[in-house]
């Protein structure tokens, strides 16, 4: 994109918003996507601790299987945020999408804009150049008149 005096500064404006816009997506994707690897770690030592504590009660004394209720929760919880995060980042995966369409629309309209106006300027160019020429014949028609009047007399 070229960026000139010419610009309206509307679209220029908004063309900026969007660009913030789309750099504060990415930054939240890029910490989604951080976080969720913090939440899949702590699964998996949740995971680890929880094989343990199995293998502690089979060890005591009795041959039966038990799960930790506090730890089950925090897996589940875990596992609910990972899915929250999960859907989070395909609505922000979308929006930028969004963004994006909305982006290169913009510019294709700023193309335009440019069109136009370049086209506006060579017409004005033009208009002033066939004025010169319409004020020099307007000169000569003058002067001949005079000579047609003085060759008469």
């Amino acid at each position: 994109m070229k960026c000139c005096s010419t610009e309206d500064p509307k679209t220029k404006e908004e063309i900026e918003t969007l660009k913030r816009k789309l750099a504060d997506e990415q930054k939240k994707r890029l910490d989604l996507e951080g976080e969720r690897s913090v939440q899949e770690e702590k699964i998996r030592l949740r995971k680890i601790d929880l094989s343990q504590v199995r293998e502690k009660v089979v060890q005591q004394e009795v041959i039966k299987m038990e799960e930790d209720p506090i730890l089950r929760s925090e897996c589940d919880t875990f596992l609910q945020n990972i899915n929250n995060e999960q859907k989070q980042k395909d609505s922000l995966k979308t929006e930028l999408y969004q963004l994006q369409r909305q982006k290169a629309d913009l510019d294709l309209q700023l193309e335009e804009l440019e069109r136009e106006r370049r086209a506006r300027r060579d017409a004005e160019l033009e208009i002033q150049r066939l004025r010169v020429t319409l004020n020099e014949l307007e000169i000569r028609d003058k002067e001949n008149r005079e000579k047609v009047t003085v060759n008469r007399r």
